[in-house]
């Protein structure tokens, strides 16, 4: 009984009942007031129309997409027509894509709302109206930058599955030509995003030591949140020897990946990060420092010599905290630095390296 009388209130001659009759459809959200609204969008009246266009998104079928889509087209009614269509779905990102294409005033508006059902569809298409308008782009650069970010990783992470099946089926069939070629084709497109939670793959691949396999775990590596990178980390130390280049990017990270990275460059052996590990002598963290000076030991390149003996002199054991509190370690860095140069001398010559 309420829904029949709406709709024949929505016929009415004066324009403020259509007007609120249209509201109260929109409140009710049943579907069959639909056919009535639809063909309210005829209205000669610009408020009653954007008020029937409200409406067909409260109730929200999808049979309402393409009328709505039809009003992109009116410079008057495009801003609230793009707007619905966002919160109508995925029925919508055709119809906005093309008038995004055809160029709008409500280009803005547009790209807000395929940014909000967020289809990958959208991405090239929102760059090319970047492109055409630079005005509109400017205007609102920082929104638009976050939609294409968010469409960016999406897109990343639907590429980066159908890639990693790929890599397991061949993998499991033992063609490593192919995997390499797989490997190299990802590099260059820079599929990186998503692989961080590929880890079982990244297991897999890290056993390769082709060029190009380990350039794409840089990549994924360098990416990484702090925690994948941690998980990653984990990875590479329990495999073969990894080039300390896909590791030293971990340098910049938080405590827990630093100290891990340290760990993982030192049971490898790996000379090419000697230079990076004596910067860490004078690192403000207590644990980082002793770290570096345990990983020193295990390179054995006597390059560290005179700065481990510098550091067992200088470094007063300060342990580093963020809430402030402290202690005297000397001891204990001194007797680091000890071992340290026990096994740099083993390596390096047969002299033996007292500290003074």
């Amino acid at each position: 009984m309420i829904l029949w009388w709406y709709l024949r209130k929505l016929k009415s001659q004066n324009q403020d009942v259509r007007r609120q009759a249209a509201k109260k459809l929109g409140k009710l959200g049943d579907k069959r007031a639909l056919k009535s609204l639809v063909a309210a969008l005829n209205d000669f009246d610009k408020e009653v129309i954007l008020d029937v266009i409200e409406a067909l998104e409260k109730i929200g079928d999808a049979g309402a997409v393409k009328p709505i889509a039809k009003m992109l087209k009116y410079d008057d009614l495009s801003w609230v027509a793009a707007r619905c269509l966002g919160r109508l779905g995925s029925q919508a990102v055709e119809p906005l894509i093309e008038s995004l294409k055809e160029g709008n005033l409500a280009d803005i508006a547009i790209i807000q709302s395929l940014g909000q059902i967020g289809d990958i569809r959208a991405l090239e298409h929102i760059l090319n109206a970047c492109d055409r308008n630079r005005k509109m782009y400017e205007k609102n650069s920082s929104l638009i930058i976050g939609i294409v970010e968010r469409l960016s990783f999406k897109q990343g992470q639907i590429k980066a599955a159908q890639y990693a099946r790929s890599i397991r089926e061949l993998i499991e069939h033992k063609e490593e030509i192919r995997v390499i070629e797989l490997i190299k084709e990802i590099t260059i497109k820079d599929y990186r995003v998503g692989f961080q939670e590929e880890l079982g793959l990244i297991s897999e691949l890290s056993k390769y030591n082709d060029p190009w396999v380990l350039k794409f775990l840089a990549i994924v590596f360098l990416h990484a949140s702090v925690n994948d990178q941690s998980q990653i980390l984990k990875i590479f130390k329990e495999k073969r020897k990894i080039p300390a280049e896909i590791i030293l990017p971990a340098m910049t990270g938080s405590y827990e990946t630093r100290e891990l990275a340290i760990d993982v460059i030192g049971k490898f052996g790996d000379r090419q990060a000697v230079d990076l590990i004596l910067g860490l002598l004078d690192d403000k963290d207590y644990f980082i420092r002793l770290g570096a000076i345990k990983t020193l030991g295990a390179l054995g390149d006597p390059i560290a010599i005179e700065p481990l003996r510098i550091a067992a002199q200088n470094d007063k054991g300060h342990f580093y905290s963020p809430d402030g509190d402290g202690g005297t370690t000397l001891y204990e860095i001194r007797e680091a630095v000890k071992v340290a140069l026990s096994k740099i001398n083993a390596i390096a010559s047969g002299k033996v390296i007292k500290l003074k």
